[in-house]
């Protein structure tokens, strides 16, 4: 049997390295792999453990459209 998805927007499936900063615009040392992406979020993995609720930002570099935040 499905299970109902309750997600706002499709996901699309990614397989990128991501750079990753804290609140300070710090690089988080580790490394970060976009899993998956949406109109409103992404989901990411990393080596660093990251406390719940902490704010990062994050930059993926693609080859046709350059750095993304």
């Amino acid at each position: 049997m499905k299970r109902h998805e309750k997600r706002r927007a499709p996901r699309a499936n990614h397989d990128s390295v991501l750079e990753i900063y804290d609140a300070e615009g710090h690089l988080i040392i580790g490394i970060g792999r976009l899993v998956n992406f949406s109109n409103v979020g992404i989901c990411f993995s990393s080596t660093k453990v990251l406390e719940k609720g902490q704010k990062v930002t994050a930059r993926i570099r693609l080859l046709k459209e350059g750095a993304m935040e």
